[in-house]
C-alpha cells in the first residue's frame, strides 16, 4: 500500500516540479478519473498555498474529482447511484461484481496528502479531522457531494452538501499551528516520496482501536 502512495506522491512532485520550470503538463491515466485525479490534486496542493486551506481542499475536489467524473459509488461500491432516467441505460452497481469496479482511489488520494501533511503539519490549515471527514463521506456516501458517479447522477440524488457541512464544523477543523508563508523554494512544498520516508496513517487505519480511541480522547 505504501508503494503505492508513493508512487502517487512522485508522479505529483514531478508534475508540480515541471510546471514550476514552466512546462505544460498533460496528464491523463486509463480513463482519466482515478490516477489523473489523484496527482492533479495532490500537485495542487503541493504548488498552491490556496489548496492548503479548508476552503481551497474543498474546491480542489471539486474539480479534480467530482467535475472530472471520478466513479465514487463504484469504486466504493455504495448504493448512491439513483435510478436511470426516462430512455437511460442503468449502470451494473459495483456491489454485485466488487472485483470490477471496487479501488481504494480516494482514500489512498487521503493517505497521500496526510503523508504531505504530517512532513508539513504548519503549512496547512487542516488538520486530519478534515481528511477523516472526506474519507468518512465517500466510503459511506453520506453526502450528495461525494456520492454517485458523476455530476448527471449527482443531480438526481437528495441529500446533504458535504462543503456546507465542512464549513458549518470549520472551527474543529482548523490547525492551530498554521503559519503560512513559511514554504521554500518558491513556494513549491517538497514531499519526501520514498516508501521509507512514509508513515502508516494511524489515525485513519487504527482509529477505533484501542489506541486511536486512546488518541483520540487526547484530541489528537
Amino acid at each position: 500500500w505504501l508503494g503505492h502512495v508513493a508512487r502517487v506522491l512522485e508522479g505529483a512532485r514531478e508534475c508540480a516540479e515541471r510546471v514550476v520550470e514552466g512546462t505544460c503538463v498533460v496528464l491523463h491515466c486509463s480513463h482519466g478519473w482515478d490516477r489523473t485525479a489523484q496527482v492533479s490534486c495532490l500537485a495542487n496542493v503541493l504548488l498552491s498555498e490556496r489548496a492548503r486551506t479548508i476552503e481551497g481542499l474543498c474546491q480542489a475536489i471539486q474539480l479534480s474529482w467530482c467535475s472530472f467524473g471520478h466513479k465514487f459509488s463504484h469504486r466504493n461500491a455504495s448504493r448512491s447511484c439513483p435510478a436511470p432516467a426516462p430512455g437511460e441505460p442503468a449502470s451494473e452497481p459495483s456491489h454485485h461484481n466488487p472485483s470490477r469496479e471496487e479501488s481504494p482511489i480516494f482514500l489512498q488520494f487521503l493517505d497521500a496528502l496526510w503523508q504531505i501533511l504530517r512532513q508539513h503539519p504548519n503549512l496547512f490549515e487542516y488538520t486530519q479531522s478534515l481528511l477523516l471527514l472526506l474519507a468518512d463521506s465517500a466510503r459511506d456516501a453520506s453526502h450528495v457531494t461525494l456520492a454517485a458517479n458523476c455530476h448527471a447522477e449527482r443531480a438526481r440524488l437528495s441529500g446533504p452538501c458535504l462543503w456546507a457541512s465542512i464549513a458549518a464544523q470549520r472551527s474543529s477543523l482548523v490547525n492551530p499551528g498554521y503559519c503560512p508563508g513559511e514554504e521554500e523554494g518558491g513556494g513549491l512544498l517538497d514531499v519526501a516520496c520514498r516508501v521509507e520516508d512514509l508513515e502508516v496513517w494511524c489515525g485513519y487505519y487504527l482509529r477505533w482501536t484501542d489506541w486511536g480511541l486512546r488518541e483520540g480522547s487526547r484530541g489528537r
